[in-house]
């Protein structure tokens, strides 16, 4: 099983949407995007740095996880995966919010 698979499983696992990157338009690079967690359009993955493409200003988080790295693998599992989005930080409706989610980022308002 690749990381992108690992990833995916422990997503499934609790209940979180990992869309593919043919969803939106962006250079080479992009393993997954990320709606509802750490900005109003979600969070973009990276496996490297991009080029300036007007990410933040779309409205979407950057992350970015080298390969290699031990923030490569960390969202491969439950847990992992867990204390990336609770860092990353809820922004959808707060009723959606997954039930195992930190706290703290449930008072986040939502923005349109």
């Amino acid at each position: 099983m690749d990381i992108i698979e690992l990833w995916q499983d422990a997503a499934d696992k609790l209940g979180v949407t990992l869309c593919r990157p043919g969803e939106i338009q962006l250079p080479n690079g992009m393993i997954k995007r990320v709606p509802n967690f750490g900005a109003r359009n979600g969070t973009l993955v990276f496996d490297r740095v991009p080029e300036d493409q007007g990410i933040e200003e779309a409205g979407y988080y950057l992350s970015i996880f080298p390969p290699g790295s031990s923030y490569w693998t960390r969202p491969a599992s439950e847990e992992g995966l867990i204390e990336v989005l609770s860092d990353w930080g809820w922004f959808g409706r707060p009723e959606e919010a997954p039930p195992w989610l930190e706290q703290p980022w449930l008072n986040r308002p939502v923005t349109e």
